[in-house]
C-alpha cells in the first residue's frame, strides 16, 4: 500500500465515471491501491527492500494491536466505513468521496468470504512493514487470516502504530509479496530492439483487433508526466472489470526501462505471483489484489488484477486486466501480449 494520500491518483474506480480518468493509467472499474512497505532505490534491478525489525513490543501492546485489527474487521463486516477509518492512522484513511466505492469493494470481499468478514487467525510476528506515515517502521505487525468456506484464507500482514495514545492500523501487505519481492530483486527489464513508429497505432490496434468495448481512448504522458508522447486505451468487460493498455514513448530507452521498473515496484507489495507472457518473453507480469486498499484482502479472496510491462526501445507498453478470480489464469494478458507482438512485427 502506498501512501493513501495518493489514493485518488492511483485509483481506477468501480463506477463508469472512474473509467475515463485518463490521468491514472489504471485499470478501469477495479481499484488499485497498493500496500505500504519500505521501499529503497533501484538501479538496474527491480529490488524492493523491506527492512526487518524485530518487534520490541510488550504483551499489552500486542494485545491492544490485535484488538484494533479485530475491531477493524468487524467494522468492515458491518459496512461501517467511518468506524473502520477511525481505526486507521490518519495517513491511511480514505477520502470521504471514496467511501461508496470502498464500501462496494468491501461487500465484494464479504460475499467472496461467504457472507461475513471474520478473523480466522491473528498472530503477532516480527515487524517488516513501514507505515503510511512517510516510511516510518510500524510498532507491531500481525499476520491475519480470514474465515472462508472450508477453512481460512491466505495471510495478509498488518502493522500498527500508536496515534493519540491508541493503536491504529497503518500499513499492510499480503504474505506472498515478501518472497516475491526477493525474486523480483534478481530480475531486470530487458528492452527489445524493435522501434515503435506510432504509439497510438499500437494501443488502438490492440482494442480494435480484440473487439474490446472501449470506454477511454486518448493521449497521455504517463503518471509521472515524463513521456514524450503516449496513448492509453481502456475497456470494460461486463458490469465490473476491464483492462487498459498504455503505450508511452520516453526520451530514451533508459527512461522507459526506469518507468517500467517503477510500475512493477508500485504493485509488488500487493502481488502474489510473477509471470511471463509466452508471446513476450522479455515482459514481466504481476498478479496483485484488486481491493488492496481495504487492508484485509488476501491473495486467494476477491478480485485480482494482472499487470505486465515490456519495453521496445524507448517505448513502454503497460497492460492491465482486472476483476479476475484468484483461480483464473493469465490468458487475458497473454492475448493482449500476443496482439501487441503481432502489431509490432508487421
Amino acid at each position: 500500500m502506498v501512501d493513501p494520500t495518493l489514493a485518488a491518483t492511483w485509483a481506477a474506480g468501480a463506477h463508469p465515471a472512474a473509467c475515463v480518468n485518463r490521468s491514472t493509467l489504471a485499470v478501469p472499474c477495479c481499484t488499485e491501491h497498493s500496500a505500504v512497505v519500505l521501499r529503497c532505490g533501484w538501479k538496474s534491478s527491480l529490488g524492493v527492500v523491506v527492512l526487518m525489525v524485530l518487534g520490541c513490543s510488550g504483551a499489552a501492546g500486542a494485545s491492544s494491536g490485535q484488538a484494533v485489527i479485530r475491531s477493524y474487521v468487524d467494522a468492515l463486516d458491518a459496512g461501517d466505513v467511518d468506524a473502520a477509518m477511525a481505526l486507521r492512522c490518519a495517513k491511511a484513511r480514505i477520502d470521504d468521496t471514496s467511501s461508496a466505492q470502498f464500501l462496494a469493494e468491501v461487500k465484494r470481499l464479504r460475499s467472496a468470504a461467504g457472507g461475513h468478514l471474520r478473523v480466522a487467525n491473528l498472530r503477532e510476528r516480527p515487524v517488516r512493514l513501514s507505515t503510511a506515515s512517510g516510511g516510518v517502521i510500524g510498532e507491531h505487525e500481525y499476520s491475519l487470516r480470514l474465515r472462508v468456506a472450508g477453512g481460512s484464507s491466505t495471510a495478509i500482514d498488518l502493522t500498527t502504530v500508536t496515534e493519540d495514545g491508541k493503536p491504529r492500523v497503518c500499513g499492510w501487505s499480503i504474505a506472498e509479496s515478501f518472497g516475491l519481492r526477493d525474486r523480483l530483486s534478481t530480475m531486470s527489464v530487458t528492452p527489445l530492439a524493435a522501434h515503435v513508429s506510432e504509439v497510438k497505432a499500437v494501443a488502438t490496434g490492440v482494442t480494435s483487433e480484440l473487439h474490446l468495448d472501449v470506454v477511454d481512448d486518448g493521449p497521455t504522458m504517463g503518471t509521472n508526466h515524463e513521456g514524450v508522447e503516449g496513448w492509453t486505451s481502456a475497456w470494460r468487460t461486463g458490469s465490473f472489470g476491464g483492462g487498459r493498455i498504455n503505450v508511452i514513448r520516453y526520451e530514451s530507452e533508459e527512461s522507459a526501462t526506469k518507468y517500467a521498473v517503477d510500475v512493477l515496484n508500485t504493485y509488488a507489495a500487493d502481488s502474489s505471483s510473477i509471470f511471463t507472457p509466452e508471446t513476450l518473453p522479455t515482459a514481466i507480469g504481476l498478479r496483485y489484489t484488486g481491493s488492496a486498499w481495504t487492508a484485509i484482502q488476501p491473495a486467494d479472496l476477491g478480485p485480482q488484477i494482472d499487470v505486465a510491462v515490456v519495453v521496445y526501445d524507448d517505448v513502454l507498453v503497460w497492460m492491465t486486466a482486472s476483476a479476475l478470480d484468484p483461480k483464473d489464469d493469465h490468458s487475458v494478458i497473454e492475448n493482449l501480449s500476443k496482439t501487441v507482438a503481432t502489431i509490432l512485427v508487421q
